[in-house]
């Protein structure tokens, strides 16, 4: 936490969304039932990458150009 006057603003939310310049989300930053949770969007709003971290640990994909999971961690 920033000590008071330091110049440091903070935002709280559930849901933050990245749009590039024509409004189309790229990224996404979340709060999940399980935790937290980043998507990573393709020029074609496909997910391309997935971050998550539940009970469990923490879970990466990679998905294709069809946000089919092309490969997994762990």
């Amino acid at each position: 936490m920033p000590n008071e006057g330091s110049g440091v603003k903070e935002i709280r939310a559930n849901r933050f969304i990245l749009e590039d310049e024509n409004s189309k989300t790229r990224a996404e930053i979340s709060m999940e039932k399980d935790g937290p949770c980043l998507h990573l969007f393709g020029e074609n709003d496909k997910v391309c990458l997935g971050l998550t971290v539940g009970k469990d640990g923490p879970d990466l994909q990679l998905f294709d150009k069809n946000s089919r999971p092309i490969w997994r961690a762990p």
